[in-house]
């Protein structure tokens, strides 16, 4: 038991990524998710949110989350600028070279007929070179900004951008993808965050590359990061964090690299189970419900967690808390697991750490 407490305490930071993990379908945060963030925070631990949604996209959430009083940070724009919440100062900033915006915007264009569209951003809105489409407006209501149209996009865009957004069909930008990456090769990161969202963004620039900026600031490493996300943008940082955890509705590729795959869909679940397991102290959260199977990963091996009804006790140990059977179709793999806290909207979750 003790060699899980060490496996615990390394962890000081969790990095959650916003839309599809740390946000409902409704793109809110619950009331319990949000508790247990502020109460990790109170234990000395450091929240990162980290997005390729622009900055005025992820303040909002931060607030809720209370960053600003306990040293938290915001990835904006995948990486590009990282800001600290208490104090707005930013930590890494990396901007798209001027001089790449009208070469761009015409390659972009030429793709207009197949219902492509090419946006950035201010402050406060969007700006779209061509013309919204239906995933410029999904971008629009996920970060609550109103789009403009200029008569000439690029001379418009006379300040310094952090990113180029290319939302259009799937198959369009899987061919458009290829030609930028082949042009643009050395200078620019050029991938897809979902689907229907082609990111253009300053070279070596990812969730990773910045949250290795920020650690290296706070004197930290990525043994005592964990990483929560589901979308392609969050690979790098799944793969670079002391402890990667994939949702359950993740691509595919994210699935793979992580450590730990939650069974559920529900984004509240997930962080709820992962902060108050992993951080918080198991003599304090030790009742238990029926809840839900979830699905871990570690190393190539997996197994099923279900949490049984049982009568609720305090507890000082983890030996006398309740250990959730494991099962493996071949064989049985070692595992060790952490009782949480029951909640009356979540109930009580079980967060395996397979060793």
């Amino acid at each position: 038991m003790k060699h899980i407490n060490r496996r615990i305490m390394q962890y000081q930071v969790i990095v959650l990524d916003l839309d599809g993990t740390l946000t409902n379908s409704k793109k809110e945060i619950t009331e319990p998710t949000r508790q247990a963030l502020i109460d990790i925070q109170k234990n000395g631990k450091t929240v990162v949110l980290a997005s390729g949604r622009p900055i005025n996209g992820v303040a909002p959430l931060a607030k809720q989350l209370r960053l600003q009083d306990f040293g938290g940070y915001m990835l904006s724009f995948n990486g590009a600028r990282v800001t600290r919440c208490s104090d707005g100062k930013i930590i890494y900033n990396k901007q798209i070279p001027p001089e790449m915006i009208r070469p761009i915007c015409d390659i972009v264009r030429s793709y207009a007929e197949q219902g492509v569209d090419l946006i950035t951003y201010t402050d406060t809105t969007i700006i779209s070179a061509i013309a919204p489409n239906q995933y410029t407006r999904i971008e629009s209501g996920i970060n609550r900004m109103e789009i403009y149209q200029p008569d000439d996009f690029v001379s418009y865009i006379d300040f310094p951008i952090n990113k180029l957004l290319v939302p259009g069909p799937a198959d369009v930008l899987q061919e458009l993808m290829k030609l930028l990456k082949e042009k643009y090769h050395g200078l620019l990161n050029i991938y897809l965050s979902e689907p229907y969202f082609l990111e253009i963004m300053p070279q070596n620039i990812d969730k990773a590359h910045s949250l290795q900026k920020l650690l290296n600031s706070i004197g930290l490493t990525a043994d005592s990061m964990i990483c929560c996300g589901d979308g392609f943008n969050d690979l790098s940082m799944i793969e670079y964090a002391g402890l990667g955890v994939a949702m359950e509705n993740a691509q595919p590729i994210i699935k793979d690299s992580a450590d730990f795959i939650t069974r559920s869909k529900s984004f509240m679940l997930l962080i709820y189970s992962c902060v108050r397991g992993i951080f918080c102290n198991p003599a304090v959260y030790s009742e238990t419900v029926r809840f839900p199977e979830l699905t871990a990963f570690r190393s190539g091996s997996w197994a099923r967690i279900t949490a049984e009804n049982t009568s609720t006790h305090p507890t000082n140990s983890l030996t006398e808390s309740l250990s959730p059977k494991m099962t493996h179709p071949a064989s049985t793999a070692n595992t060790d697991s952490r009782l949480i806290n029951n909640d009356a909207t979540v109930g009580s979750v079980f967060f395996c750490a397979m060793i």
